[in-house]
């Protein structure tokens, strides 16, 4: 067991305690330092579990999206691995992992696992490919549609399409990459910033080794008989008295940004669900009753040092095709069964798909328990409790880390960016490295390193010319870097043209110059 302050709020002998010492055992120097984004990924992690949805609306699921930002060598590919290596094998499988791809495998897998993880440590490939028109430029529209359980489809015939339907499905995604992939990625696909979660991994790790302690391995073990019991289940969580709740969250996750609001907004929620998963559902999983399988009605046990009715919490293992036929064998209010049985018809397919037999309804009268679920939210989305001070705006570990820069080299390519684009405007959309270093007075490599951060990002297209000279030019600006017929072969290295235009002989391969077949990039929202 980890220790209660850095337990704290969950309780001993829960899925999170297990977790909390996997990840110490994998990384002993990083788990304090980093200790909200091991809570986090933890969260994530038990939500797609037990497939967790929210039966109010908006319909909200326990699923996310997870970008782990830092420089090369801060444990980003690691953290991944340590999520990948929680998941246990099946019959040469590893259940809830689905592989990484193009866009349309992606779809193809999902539709064949409707449950689990999608992980990529690297999206500087990606947004590689993306950036020039390849075949990754729909990557970051599926994923939009993944965060939101909704239609996926790909397929250029109709008769060789794949289809996964709304909600019947139940995908994470963590990702891993430097600031400038990121920048990119938003700028390519907007959809993104109200959907992924950004977790800034800091300062690479230190180089040194140390022993594997038996506590992790044990933990990991625990962790996969907790998987393993959840494959079959799913769980439902209804709010009674909720409105005040509601409110709160909503105080506590307001920003400037609208955006970013409904995103702190639902993960706000996200981490509640699985703080409630993880006190309420899991622990019971993971400490059985002396029959050897899960009790099927948890009001009598204590939890946390108090009994679950005097925290105005009902829980019980319900049949699938009970509720589906309104036939539910525990007694559930009104309301309460109105709203499970919508949320199940919803989530049919899913269930069908997943072999869901019993699913776990959990009522939560926030009446009885909001003093300990207010500081909960707070905590758990790395913010101090503003209950008190009615402060509305969370500090900036987990704002979109590229939209506020905060060290002085951010704060420099921010200060460059600006003079750029402002310059290339005034050119005319147009402009040369030399002009950049002459007039704006930056070094040649400073401004030949920012300028390839912008590049990344999508904010400018430059090319190499005779004699080693860099021409730059606005992303909306006439010309062949800005044409979609241009494409860039990489393993050749030499641009080409679809339209057959031969680049050297008629323009001289200066691609700052435009044909009349010109059609500008189209770029998805």
């Amino acid at each position: 067991m980890v220790e209660k302050q850095t337990l704290d709020p969950y309780i001993p002998g829960s899925f999170m305690d297990a977790w909390l010492q996997w990840c110490q055992a994998r990384s002993p120097d990083f788990f304090y330092s980093k200790l909200h984004v091991w809570k986090i990924l933890g969260s994530i992690f038990l939500n797609t579990a037990f497939k967790v949805v929210m039966c109010h609306e908006p319909f909200i699921s326990g699923n996310g999206i997870i970008g782990l930002i830092g420089p090369p060598g801060s444990i980003k590919s690691w953290a991944i691995r340590t999520v990948k290596l929680a998941l246990p094998t099946v019959k040469d499988r590893v259940l809830m992992y689905i592989p990484s791809g193009t866009p349309e495998f992606m779809v193809l897998e999902i539709w064949k696992n409707s449950w689990g993880f999608f992980t990529l440590p690297e999206i500087a490939s990606v947004m590689e490919q993306a950036r020039t028109g390849g075949y990754m430029g729909n990557w970051g529209n599926e994923l939009c549609k993944i965060y939101d359980l909704d239609v996926l489809e790909h397929g250029r015939k109709k008769s060789q399409s794949v289809i996964v339907n709304q909600y019947s499905y139940y995908v994470s995604v963590i990702t891993g990459g430097l600031p400038e992939d990121y920048l990119g990625m938003f700028h390519k696909w907007p959809g993104l910033k109200r959907r992924m979660l950004m977790l800034d991994m800091g300062e690479p790790a230190p180089r040194k080794i140390w022993d594997f302690e038996t506590k992790g391995a044990e933990a990991l073990a625990k962790i996969h008989s907790l998987v393993l019991k959840a494959k079959n289940k799913a769980v439902l969580i209804h709010f009674k008295n909720y409105r005040e709740l509601d409110r709160k969250i909503a105080e506590l996750t307001k920003t400037k940004d609208p955006n970013l609001s409904r995103l702190l907004y639902e993960y706000a929620y996200k981490m509640l669900f699985a703080y409630l998963i993880d006190k309420y559902v899991a622990s019971s999983l993971i400490t059985p009753s002396e029959t050897g399988a899960p009790s099927n009605k948890l009001s009598d046990r204590e939890s946390g040092g108090r009994g679950m009715e005097r925290e105005g919490v009902e829980f019980f293992w319900e049949k699938t095709d009970d509720l589906l036929s309104y036939s539910p064998t525990h007694p559930i209010g009104s309301d309460t069964l109105h709203a499970v049985s919508i949320s199940v018809s919803r989530l049919q397919e899913l269930y069908s798909n997943l072999g869901v037999e019993t699913v776990g309804i959990l009522s939560i009268d926030l009446s009885k328990m909001a003093s300990d679920i207010f500081p909960t939210v707070s905590l758990l989305i790395g913010a101090p409790d503003r209950s008190s001070t009615g402060s509305s705006t969370l500090p900036d570990t987990l704002l979109t880390v590229l939209s506020a820069p905060t060290t002085k080299e951010s704060q420099a390519y921010a200060r460059f960016a600006l003079q750029v684009s402002s310059f290339i405007k005034r050119r005319g959309g147009k402009t040369t490295l030399r002009e950049i270093c002459r007039y704006l007075k930056w070094t040649k490599d400073e401004a030949l390193k920012y300028l390839k951060t912008m590049k990344t990002a999508g904010e400018i297209e430059f090319v190499y010319g005779p004699r080693k000279s860099i021409k730059v030019v606005s992303p909306t600006y006439r010309c062949c870097l800005n044409c979609k017929h241009l494409v860039y072969d990489y393993e050749e290295r030499v641009y080409s043209c679809l339209k057959g235009h031969d680049l050297v002989g008629e323009l001289g391969m200066d691609l700052t110059k435009a044909c009349k077949d010109f059609e500008p990039r189209g770029g998805e929202e």
